[in-house]
């Protein structure tokens, strides 16, 4: 008897793996800009968190589960911001800080800290943070001895069951920029180091997604891995981060206001949204459920620019009324009277009596012999007639402060070729 042996093949229908989407929201650099008013000139302009909150309750309607975290740089920049916090600081205003309470209001996750939180002092910044109802966090930034870290180093929250660590970085070029009184008692440690031990610390805890938040730039060139010039030490470190930590999934930046759509480092996504509200980043990232545990199975990002389409939210523009109304009240004061129209257009290029204006100020007002200034906006006009506090505003958007110092004429030589080198790039 023949005896056969028969090969069967069966098709067995396996359950398909569980998936869940989190998308990440980010900010950066909003500087006190929440109406979509341009201070400078009275004119409406695409940007501002009234703005930039439309775009997020949208990406919110699209997947709930959703994470929002603001970069720094956040609570100083606008003529709104600088003359609510030139009033608290004063004690002249008893309402809330207005970047505060906008983010309340949007329901922000996490703020990282920017070195312009401490413009003006510590007393602001303590304030602002106790009326925020999310973390400030910042990992390397260090309190007196004894006391440990200054803010949170990290966050971590559950999203539709997954587990996300948010790491906070701060620049640490902060002593350089900053009055020491408006820092006293803090230092700044390498970024690196306490990234690595962040990190380590969240790994233990198991979590699913490490995202870094940084307030500090990539500092080396994307394509060519170069330091880019005039780098402080421990300022901008996103290259060194990426390159350092391949155990992170995403990496969230701001400080240089420049963009980044998404660009990778291994497995490291690099996303930067546009300053001042003008953009929102979007991050979608993919999971899988594989042994018992989550994976990141894909990463996506975009940003979504404010446009001239893009509708202010009314109820941010509410809550922010009393702070727009003052800032219009205050930068409406006179000042004085122009004998003549000055333009900055091409101030940078030739001798021009706005530039020459600002010295003659900063001659008197500091006593000295010589005169440096910067020309920041070169679209400023100051017209003839009466000048009002919104024209200086405009001149100078930073709230600087004039400095004397006593040199040698080689520091003015050596200063002015090193102004010189902005003309290198320029043809014959």
């Amino acid at each position: 008897m023949l005896r056969f042996w028969f090969a069967l093949s069966f098709a067995v229908s396996l359950p398909a793996a569980e998936t869940r989407e989190v998308r990440i929201l980010q900010t950066t650099d909003l500087h006190g800009w929440i109406y979509p008013h341009d201070y400078y000139t009275g004119r409406p302009v695409d940007r501002g968190l009234a703005k930039a909150a439309t775009l997020i309750a949208e990406a919110r309607r699209e997947n709930p589960n959703t994470l929002l975290i603001d970069c720094g740089d956040t609570i100083q920049g606008s003529p709104l911001a600088s003359v609510y916090q030139v009033a608290r600081r004063a004690k002249t205003t008893a309402l809330p800080e207005p970047m505060m309470a906008a983010m309340n209001a949007l329901r922000f996750d996490a703020m990282i800290v920017g070195n312009h939180e401490f413009n003006y002092g510590l007393e602001n910044l303590e304030a602002a943070r106790a009326q925020a109802k999310f973390p400030w966090l910042s990992a390397n930034t260090i309190g007196r001895p004894g006391r440990g870290k200054a803010f949170l180093p990290y966050l971590i929250k559950e999203v539709a069951g997954v587990r996300i660590a948010i790491i906070g970085l701060t620049t640490g070029g902060i002593p350089e920029w900053e009055k020491k009184e408006n820092y006293a008692g803090l230092h700044w440690e390498d970024q690196v180091e306490a990234a690595r031990r962040a990190v380590a610390e969240v790994q233990a805890k198991k979590v699913d997604l490490i995202v870094l938040g940084v307030h500090g730039g990539l500092g080396r060139d994307l394509k060519t891995g170069r330091a880019m010039t005039g780098e402080l030490k421990n300022d901008n470190r996103v290259l060194d981060l990426a390159e350092a930590l391949p155990d992170v999934d995403l990496i969230l930046y701001g400080h240089t206001h420049q963009i980044q759509e998404g660009a990778k480092i291994g497995k490291v996504l690099l996303v930067q949204a546009r300053n001042w509200g003008s953009s929102v980043a979007v991050v979608d990232v993919k999971f899988e459920r594989q042994y018992g545990k989550w994976l990141v199975v894909d990463k996506r990002s975009q940003l979504r620019a404010v446009t001239k389409e893009t509708a202010a939210d009314p109820a941010i523009l509410e809550l922010a009324r009393p702070y727009h109304e003052a800032a219009e009240k205050y930068l409406a004061t006179p000042l004085a009277e122009s004998p003549i129209e000055m333009s900055g257009e091409r101030a940078r290029l030739e001798d021009t009596a706005l530039v020459d204006a600002i010295h003659e100020v900063q001659l008197q007002a500091a006593k000295a012999d010589v005169s440096f200034t910067s020309l920041f906006q070169q679209g400023v006009r100051i017209r003839k007639g009466p000048v009002t506090v919104r024209e200086m505003a405009a001149l100078y958007i930073y709230d600087n402060e004039l400095y004397a110092i006593e040199g040698h004429g080689k520091m003015v030589r050596e200063a002015l070729e090193n102004a010189a080198r902005y003309f290198l790039p320029c043809p014959d």
